[in-house]
């Protein structure tokens, strides 16, 4: 962009995308063709109406998905940067099933540590070592206070539940922290950390199974700094 204008549309012309869109209805139409033309042979689809979990387990499954995506994140260090509802599957043996590892983030070992340090100082509440863990990695705000940029590292990286965000929303909570403690960006490598995290809260959420990411994570934490010799 230059001077606040975005570049030409250089995509596919009018008639093209109208030819995409009757392509599309088309194959819509050949694949309700071939659903009717099951029903008529098979004479029903009865098999889709048996439950697929009839022992369904939230907390068994957010565990899971915890302890997974923790050991991704702070063990191998390469982690799914897009795990939503919709890359997950429930099998009927009970197992879940990852897909769409289509944004992977690979982290360096020193980034992982931090991660580990962090995830330890934020279960103990340990201000100072957050505060020497923020300078580490260049995350500056205007006044540098304490409760600010632990609110927002718990937000990032735990949990969003009202001792958090007093009970606002995300863009609310975030304008909110801003007017108290302005911070010229964000650290790069925290985004994708932080993405993974409220992915897995979201989910949580929608099984009505709210987790803490401090409380699943730290654990694995201090067994990573243990076994690599890491100091906190």
């Amino acid at each position: 962009e230059r001077d606040g204008y975005p570049e030409p549309y250089g995509g596919p012309g009018p008639r093209v995308l109208e030819l995409y869109r009757l392509l599309d209805r088309a194959r819509c139409l050949v694949v309700n063709a071939g659903v009717g033309a099951r029903r008529l042979l098979l004479g029903s689809d009865a098999e889709y109406r048996e439950p697929l979990l009839g022992d369904f387990n939230p907390s068994r499954v957010m565990s899971t998905l915890c302890a997974v995506h923790g050991h991704e994140l702070l063990v191998d260090g390469v982690f799914n940067g897009d795990p939503h509802a919709g890359n997950f599957l429930l099998l009927k043996d009970g197992a879940v099933g990852l897909i769409d590892y289509g944004q992977v983030k690979r982290l360096t070992t020193s980034e992982r540590h931090w991660l580990c340090r962090c995830y330890v100082a934020l279960e103990r509440k340990d201000m100072d070592k957050l505060r020497s863990l923020a300078n580490e990695i260049g995350m500056q705000s205007r006044y540098n206070l304490d409760i600010t940029r632990e609110k927002m590292l718990t937000f990032a990286l735990d949990r969003d539940g009202r001792d958090v965000t007093d009970g606002l929303n995300l863009q609310q909570f975030l304008d909110k922290m801003y007017a108290q403690d302005p911070w010229d960006e964000v650290v790069p490598m925290i985004i994708m950390p932080s993405r993974l995290c409220m992915f897995i809260r979201g989910i949580g959420l929608m099984m009505h199974h709210p987790i803490s990411c401090v409380k699943e994570f730290a654990p694995i934490a201090e067994k990573v700094m243990r076994d690599e010799g890491v100091a906190y």
